[in-house]
């Protein structure tokens, strides 16, 4: 980080919806405090009308690099950082301000370029040493009244504060200087790299510069423009530092002892390190299971956190294709040695015949791993023996036990729940009890995230009189007890992760967990499952989901590359067909494996017919079973090489699907569909992604000639 300088040219708001802004703004600060603190904050939605605007006058003074980590970014990549949140500003003990800073949604003066790391180092953390400005204080204002402990590279000196050294690392000078390298990750591992590579590059640099006689070496060596300039000034400063006192100038360079990381796993459990954990917790970035079940060697990438928000994660594929154990394993790996053992025997988790298998897991901005390893004939598992970060799994037949939280029928772990996911039912412990011995702060943080989960508008307010808990909606309300089915199971587990979240949070701003589900749509209405995963999401930001369904409308929410396909190899594309060509294939065929498939075609705005026959559930029709059969025995024998011994069959099979209206109405749409079966014969084997683009291309070439041919002959009468 570096002292930069910015200059905009105007506002990129029009005034008269700047007004509008406030007087929103206005309305929401004006409600009483409890309604006020369950809802959220309107100043995202209204950022997010003007980005466009504000970007466009950002990228007017943007230098080509992050204004927080100096590294280089492309425009394209640039994300836009708000110093003071949006939506709530947290402290790094955990607590959190609600109210500020929406008031500075579109302050041009509160917007810095970022990479994405930064961005999801720095989330909603905003610290400050006294009171917070009150409610529509400018942010000129702000920076005189409010103590802040995060430094502003366009209003503060970094180098004050920071020390950058030969190894890479950079210390603090300041308390402030200690709060920016935590909050931000400066130390994060490729920084530092880069950072010592700059350094140890500097020389020649430095040689020139001394030799030209520059008056002010440190001040020369400080080329604004350049990636790494903190780094490239601090190596020639420090090379500067050491030639004046070989002349006999004294000069004095601040030393401080560096501080030790930490790997997450021992963060976690230490309530001594509560504050470094919080700052440390990030997404999964991998997850790699070799002999685990089903899984033989299966590595799974999750997206990219940015903008402060983790990612989702959405399993597809058929029954009994390894979904849940994707999840079970990853809940074992995260909940560590200690508490796997309390759910799950080494052995039996095994792929048979093997003698040894492992699950590492390792996440973003760290080279951390955590590990799960077992062997056959022991007791206990091997890897990381604590949890490596907040987790929660639930299976698939889940309801809310009805029990209080202070007594649990099993000892639960403090930072895990590891019990409702490998169990045979999800028992969740029931929310009214807890729910009434909350103080009324965390009320309504707990209020105001049901709010987004439950599908019931915007005026639903969450009441506890009398120490009893209701929903209120439209004037009527219902204890938690007379709620449908759907309703509990959805209340509960959300409630169960807001507890969890509370173990080291006091809001959910920026509490990091991963919440594992298993067929997430169970007991949801089809409307409340197309707004599910856009709920959760907002209820909790900074929470990592992955989850399982065979829904497609679960799918509305996710973005492009946010879901994974598991297919079971060698594939078996029809039923019980007696074939003496199907026969040989399956004899030579190896053991059953899963692979996963993660680079499928965007499902934003893609209509639920139209994903049921993608790639994503392999359906080439909402036919009935038995005529997909056919249609899978069609498009296997159209996928084999020519060859008379299956003629006869696949002649057959035309003929049945023909006398029922599926295989084209005339000549001209036989010839159609002829030429994109067998692009669909072809595309559903393992086909390499380069092999598969270039069979599409050839078969839209087929279409378009077969289109010309028949250009002319009008309109077919079905």
């Amino acid at each position: 980080m570096i002292r930069i300088e910015r200059h905009f040219t105007s506002p990129p708001v029009p005034p008269d919806q700047l007004a509008s802004f406030r007087s929103v703004m206005e309305s929401y600060y004006a409600l009483d405090e409890s309604p006020r603190h369950q809802r959220h904050s309107p100043a995202r939605d209204l950022w997010m009308k003007h980005a466009h605007r504000i970007k466009k006058q950002l990228l007017s003074v943007f230098r080509g690099k992050c204004d927080y980590c100096e590294t280089g970014i492309a425009p394209t990549d640039m994300e836009i950082d708000h110093f003071r949140p949006l939506t709530g500003a947290s402290e790094l003990d955990g607590h959190a301000s609600p109210e500020h800073y929406g008031w500075l949604a579109l302050e041009m003066e509160n917007t810095y370029s970022t990479c994405k790391a930064c961005n999801r180092a720095k989330r909603q953390y905003f610290p400050v040493q006294g009171e917070r400005g009150i409610p529509f204080t400018p942010i000129a204002m702000l920076r005189k009244t409010e103590v802040a402990m995060l430094l502003d590279p366009a209003f503060d000196d970094p180098e004050a504060h920071l020390r950058f050294a030969k190894s890479g690392s950079v210390f603090p000078l300041s308390p402030r200087g200690e709060a920016t390298i935590k909050i931000l990750n400066l130390n994060r591992p490729h920084l530092v790299q880069e950072r010592a590579d700059i350094w140890a590059g500097t020389a020649t640099a430095w040689t020139m510069l001394a030799n030209a006689g520059t008056e002010n070496l440190p001040e020369a060596s400080l080329i604004r423009d350049r990636t790494r300039s903190d780094a490239r000034h601090a190596a020639v400063a420090r090379a500067f530092v050491a030639q004046q006192r070989s002349a006999g100038v004294k000069a004095r360079t601040p030393a401080v002892a560096p501080t030790p990381s930490q790997p997450l796993s021992d963060l976690i459990e230490s309530d001594t390190t509560a504050e470094e954990f919080r700052l440390a917790a990030r997404p999964l970035h991998s997850a790699t299971f070799r002999n685990f079940r089903i899984l033989r060697d299966l590595t799974l990438t999750f997206p990219e956190p940015s903008s402060g928000k983790a990612p989702w994660l959405m399993l597809l594929g058929e029954n009994a294709v390894g979904k849940s154990s994707i999840l079970q394993g990853i809940g074992l790996a995260l909940a560590g040695a200690n508490e796997a053992e309390r759910w799950a025997i080494p052995h039996q988790l095994l792929t048979h015949n093997e003698t040894e298998g492992s699950v590492e897991l390792r996440f973003w901005d760290t080279d951390e791993p955590a590990t799960l390893t077992f062997r056959a004939g022991d007791r206990g598992f091997g890897g990381t023996r604590p949890p490596s970060a907040i987790m929660l799994g639930y299976g698939a037949l889940r309801y809310p036990a009805r029990r209080a939280y202070g007594r649990p029928a099993r000892r639960e772990a403090r930072f895990t729940r590891l019990g409702p996911l490998v169990g045979p039912v999800a028992r969740i412990p029931h929310p009214a009890a807890w729910l009434a011995r909350l103080d009324t702060e965390k009320f309504d943080i707990v209020a105001s995230a049901l709010r987004q989960v439950l599908p019931v508008g915007l005026d639903g307010t969450m009441i506890r009189p009398r120490k009893r808990v209701y929903f209120e909606f439209a004037g009527h309300k219902r204890p938690l007890s007379e709620l449908s089915a759907g309703y509990q199971a959805m209340v509960g587990m959300t409630v169960d992760i807001i507890r969890m979240l509370f173990e080291r949070w006091n809001s959910l701003f920026d509490a990091a967990a991963i919440v594992l589900i298993d067929e997430i749509d169970a007991h949801l209405h089809p409307r409340w499952k197309m707004r599910i995963v856009k709920s959760l999401r907002e209820a909790f930001p900074a929470v990592q989901f992955i989850a399982s369904t065979h829904d497609p409308l679960v799918l509305r929410g996710l973005k492009d590359g946010e879901v994974a396909l598991l297919r079971r190899y060698p594939l078996e594309p029809f039923e019980s067909v007696e074939d003496p060509i199907v026969a040989a294939v399956r004899a030579a065929d190896e053991e059953p494996r899963v692979e996963i498939e993660q680079n499928l075609p965007p499902i934003e705005g893609m209509p639920v017919d139209q994903l049921l026959t993608s790639r994503h559930f392999g359906l080439s029709s909402t036919l009935d079973p038995d005529l997909e059969a056919q249609f899978n025995e069609y498009y296997y024998l159209q996928s084999l090489p020519e060859d008379a011994s299956h003629r006869g069959r696949l002649e057959e099979l035309k003929t049945l699907l023909a006398d029922k209206r599926v295989m084209g109405r005339d000549q001209r749409e036989q010839l159609l569909l002829e030429a994109a079966d067998l692009y669909i014969a072809r595309e559903s084997s393992a086909l390499e992604e380069l092999e598969r683009s270039e069979l599409k291309q050839a078969t839209l070439d087929r279409l378009q000639e077969i289109w010309e041919r028949s250009a002319g002959g009008g309109v077919a009468q079905g």
